[in-house]
């Protein structure tokens, strides 16, 4: 996640109605009637191969949540949740350094 998006985030959090959508989405899949519902329409979009050209449907395993936090330019620290998990549908993680020789 870049300095950007976590911006645009923190902006989006200040906003009254972004937060309602985020509490009702967040309400309704943490529901397990909501939740089956959404997993049984998964299923039924896989089974028809009606998933969208190019895209699968990736059933991952749980696996573990990274705590770390982010530093700012202001020297402001946030707490980040990393929840990291797997499915032997995809290779494995690959670190390439940019050519830019600023990341990977």
């Amino acid at each position: 996640i870049t300095q950007d998006e976590i911006s645009k985030l923190q902006k989006a959090m200040k906003q009254k109605q972004f937060r309602d959508h985020i509490d009702e989405y967040t309400r309704e899949v943490s529901d397990p009637a909501h939740r089956q519902e959404y997993l049984d329409y998964l299923a039924q979009i896989e089974a028809k191969g009606e998933m969208p050209e190019g895209q699968q449907l990736l059933r991952c395993q749980p696996g573990l949540c990274v705590k770390t936090s982010i530093g700012f330019k202001t020297g402001q620290k946030q707490k980040c949740f990393i929840n990291i998990v797997h499915t032997d549908r995809l290779d494995d993680m690959q670190l390439i350094k940019a050519e830019s020789g600023e990341g990977q």
